[in-house]
């Protein structure tokens, strides 16, 4: 009833939407999208007619459960293992990193993943070079990549990481990512 209730108050320029659980008649729940809006307002700016619909959208909020516990399962996987997982938009020179990676690199993931010339900072100065030659290789060649890197971590400590890479490519067969 608040989401109507906010519609009416705003005077129809808020929408009126809402997920709703419901028993159906015959025990089971459903997840329901409600939807309207108020199409008729009397003189002094009160509801007279709403019309709306009702969207069955269980199978979409099963999906929707699915898929957060198997996030969980693989950031617990990732966690327990020491095991991150990482993306490059090629396009965007975007670094998407998993909360593992934040961890391993000890970086406050509220600042977000660094920009590839700041990845590229946090490594030793002579595993920087090697670095930076095998990505530019793997972008070049399509090909996969393994190499050990050392960084220096903001208290001074060493640390190894093993960093693997795999291109993905698009319908076209243009590399999109690297993986």
């Amino acid at each position: 009833l608040g989401a109507l209730q906010h519609h009416i108050e705003s005077g129809g320029g808020k929408p009126f939407a809402v997920e709703v659980r419901y028993r159906h008649k015959n025990g089971s729940m459903v997840w329901v999208l409600c939807s309207g809006q108020v199409i008729e307002w009397d003189d002094q700016g009160k509801p007279l007619y709403v019309v709306g619909c009702h969207v069955d959208i269980t199978q979409r909020k099963w999906a929707e459960q699915a898929l957060e516990k198997s996030d969980k399962h693989l950031k617990m996987a990732q966690r327990i293992g020491q095991l991150g997982s990482w993306e490059f938009d090629i396009k965007a020179q975007q670094i998407i990193w998993s909360d593992e990676v934040f961890r391993m690199f000890r970086r406050d993931s509220v600042a977000g993943p660094p920009s590839y010339d700041e990845l590229l900072q946090m490594y030793l100065p002579e595993d920087r070079i090697v670095h930076e030659q095998i990505v530019q290789d793997a972008l070049k060649t399509g090909q996969p990549y393994d190499l050990e890197c050392r960084g220096r971590h903001s208290d001074g400590s060493i640390f190894y990481i093993q960093a693997k890479g795999e291109p993905i490519f698009d319908h076209t067969g243009t590399m999109t990512h690297l993986v």
